[in-house]
């Protein structure tokens, strides 16, 4: 290494050195040279020479799950037969007729979400007569960087992008790098100009340091729910709807925009009439039963009330049944949604709800505490069968993933006698690496130790399952 280092000074290419300077002339290891200007470094060269080690593309971190920590959360359900119906003696103390609207989400709607992602690297060097020093540290290397929302969506509509109050040009669907000094300074003539800096608390003296950023900015399709108020983006990432924006460590910053007061086109009409609701309070309507019934056929259908929400800008009532939700309108002639099924008949109303709701035969002669009673108990056969469906689920084959459209990935689930145990796992971000044997699991380092990632559920593991190597899947 002195050898390389005394031929690089006295190379041609190099300037004359000055009077006081012996040419040539190695210091000895920490000393630091003293002098008029600063020594000839291979700073330059060897901070370029790292800026393009790190824009080759080193493997980036990515977000798994760890199910080992003492302060994951552990949520036991039982595995027993649903509980029984009530039987139901009990009489509602209110009844009263309003004028509803029942509407479904017939699917969720696809709307455009802006995304910004931003890592950085941090460089420092010891500069100008302190560079006998002069070892390159990576203060920061490739990590990830918070963007403003607002920054974000302004960059959608400029095409720059503000971060740490600079101004960044940038390309949509590409990424883009930029380098600059946060302290010091390096000049045309090679010239290095040392300062101080503080980094994550930590100072750092007589040192020049530049910043390496890499820029993303892209459009992706996410899906909207809005019944239940959310928009799940590609990776499964799900934020609130009405947020318009969300910020992750991994992910970056993504901005939407959302009226709260239209009504989208997949919000479709079910019914809209009289709707009898019966409740045990005058204040609320939660936790009451609405009827609604075909006099002529002899029919009553039944939904359990549930919490209030807002949709298309109006108060509406969630049910039992998923994507189903009641407005109740102040008079008639009110109605909210935009959607409707195509159909030329009379009673395409009642055809329409009781084809998506169970009704019930009742007679004439029934009394009202019977309707009701027989409307409940449909109600709670329903929603013995969803549990009974779930149970099947879990109590089937020994999969592990037979349960991750519920609880999504990060979770473990574990069966013992009676009750199922789901651990909702703690995220954490690992690095890729590169194993010595074909694995079913992706070969990842966290915590300076060799794991694996499950690559359905991103749960971490401690061992691999090892598979035949071919040329889709090398070694």
């Amino acid at each position: 290494k002195a050898t390389a280092l005394r031929a690089a000074e006295t190379a041609p290419s190099q300037r004359r050195a000055e009077p006081e300077e012996e040419a040539g002339e190695l210091e000895p290891p920490g000393k630091r040279h003293r002098g008029g200007k600063g020594r000839p470094s291979l700073s330059p060269w060897i901070m370029a020479a790292t800026m393009l080690s790190v824009m080759c593309g080193p493997a980036e971190a990515f977000t798994a799950y760890d199910c080992t920590n003492v302060t994951n959360t552990v949520v036991a359900y039982s595995l027993l037969d649903p509980a029984p119906c009530d039987s139901g003696s009990k009489n509602a103390d209110f009844e009263r007729t309003v004028h509803g609207e029942l509407v479904q989400q017939r699917k969720d709607r696809v709307t455009d979400v802006f995304r910004c992602q931003v890592v950085e690297s941090i460089m420092s060097q010891y500069c100008g007569m302190w560079s006998a020093a002069g070892v390159v540290r990576y203060l920061k290397f490739r990590e990830p960087k918070n963007v403003d929302p607002e920054a974000c969506r302004r960059a959608r509509d400029t095409g720059r992008l503000a971060v740490d109050g600079r101004i960044f040009n940038v390309t949509l669907g590409a990424w883009t790098s930029s380098s600059y000094f946060r302290t010091g300074d390096l000049d045309s003539g090679s010239t290095c100009h040392e300062s101080n800096l503080h980094v994550d608390g930590v100072r750092y003296e007589h040192q020049t340091a530049q910043s390496v950023l890499e820029m993303r900015v892209w459009e992706e399709s996410a899906r909207v729910n809005d019944m239940a108020g959310t928009i799940t983006l590609v990776s499964g990432l799900q934020a609130r709807l009405t947020d318009l924006s969300f910020m992750d460590s991994m992910e970056g910053t993504g901005v939407w925009s959302h009226e709260t007061h239209t009504c989208p086109e997949g919000i479709v009409q079910l019914y809209l009439g009289p709707v009898k609701i019966f409740s045990n309070s005058s204040d609320t309507l939660e936790g009451g039963t609405a009827v609604i019934e075909d006099l002529v056929k002899e029919q009553v259908a039944g939904l359990q009330l549930d919490t209030m929400m807002v949709l298309c800008g109006n108060a509406a009532l969630q049910t039992h049944l998923r994507g189903i939700v009641l407005f109740v309108h102040p008079a008639t002639g009110i109605e909210v949604a935009k959607g409707k099924f195509d159909s030329l008949v009379a009673d395409a109303d009642i055809r329409r709800i009781e084809s998506e709701l169970s009704f019930v035969q009742v007679k004439a002669s029934m009394s009202t505490r019977a309707r009701m009673q027989q409307v409940k108990n449909e109600i709670c056969a329903n929603r013995r069968q969803i549990a009974y469906s779930r149970l099947e689920a879990v109590a089937g084959a020994e999969n592990p993933y037979s349960l991750i459209q519920i609880f999504g990935r990060g979770h473990l689930i574990v069966k013992a006698g009676a009750a199922m145990y789901v651990t909702h796992c703690s995220p954490v971000d690992v690095l890729p690496r590169t194993g010595t044997n074909c694995t079913e699991e992706i070969p990842v380092r966290w915590n300076n130790t060799d794991l694996y990632v499950d690559p359905i559920s991103f749960v971490i593991q401690s061992a691999g399952t090892i598979s035949r190597c071919n040329d889709i899947a090398p070694s």
